[in-house]
């Protein structure tokens, strides 16, 4: 039997697999980000993105997915998709014009 351990229906067992998947993700991103600058400077840039890497994901894998593609609402899927985009890539391009440019710009 292979269960995973329940404490009041939440399974911790699957937010520690997330918690560190998100962990590796987030070292994957600062090395890749560290060619061009420095470990310190990717890793102050990436506490920044990384939520909303973590919640554009999970808005789509929870949210759109069973919500819409599943039950067959193509339309709608693909409009909320690139709404869900089109946000997602304003937010990142605000954090880059009031925490990351100037940071590196200072640099």
């Amino acid at each position: 039997m292979n269960r995973a351990i329940t404490i009041n229906s939440i399974n911790w067992r699957r937010i520690m697999l997330h918690i560190a998947f998100w962990a590796g993700v987030f070292i994957l991103f600062v090395i890749i980000y560290s060619v061009k600058t420095s470990y310190a400077i990717a890793t102050r840039d990436n506490v920044f993105y990384m939520p909303l890497h973590i919640s554009y994901f999970y808005l789509i894998v929870y949210w759109l997915i069973p919500q819409y593609l599943f039950n067959a609402h193509y339309v709608k899927f693909v409009a909320y998709l690139l709404a869900l985009a089109t946000i997602v890539g304003l937010a990142g391009r605000v954090i880059d014009i009031l925490i990351v440019d100037p940071y590196l710009l200072k640099t």
